[in-house]
């Protein structure tokens, strides 16, 4: 991997310079309505895009063997903070994830940056699952790519029924 100049100076420094800043982009493939959000004090405006400043904790992908890596993801949803979804609309997290399904299929791109040299460090994308919306937090757990584990490598098995001269 890849790192760019910001980002190795402050990973080698005891007291860095300047924060890691996370992005947050929450998408439904079926909708075209899109959340972006950044966990800092002010908004940050790269990639494309305006990332309005939110409050949220990231816990990065457990790794343990012999487990599927699971992140965790914890929205504030207190006082029903409005968020622009991009096509004009201000929607609080809750009443987006309601309108997007109830939150299935939902996917969250998060991306690690730096304010003063806007160079995609780490880029990673969810499937958001277990979301539980109650009055002061929306959370969930972060997946890899779940279709994937219904997915087989081998299309065939080779059996007495299905190629009996084989055995």
């Amino acid at each position: 991997m890849t790192y760019s100049k910001t980002a190795t100076e402050n990973l080698l420094a005891v007291n860095a310079d300047e924060p890691e800043l996370f992005l947050l982009e929450i998408y439904h493939p079926d909708q075209p309505a899109r959340i972006y959000v950044c966990r800092d004090s002010v908004d940050f405006v790269g990639f494309g895009h305006t990332w309005k400043a939110f409050q949220f904790d990231f816990n990065f992908p457990n790794d343990q063997d012999r487990e599927a890596s699971v992140a965790s993801i914890s929205f504030v949803n207190i006082g029903g903070s409005p968020i622009n979804d991009g096509m004009g609309n201000d929607f609080t997290l809750s009443g987006w994830i309601d309108a997007a399904d109830g939150g299935r299929g939902v996917k969250v791109r998060v991306i690690q940056t730096f304010r003063s040299d806007p160079f995609i460090e780490l880029d990673l994308t969810f499937d958001l699952e277990s979301i539980n919306v109650d009055q002061d937090k929306v959370t969930g757990q972060l997946r890899f790519n779940q279709s994937a584990f219904n997915n087989h490598a081998v299309a065939r098995f080779f059996t007495p029924e299905w190629a009996p001269g084989v055995f």
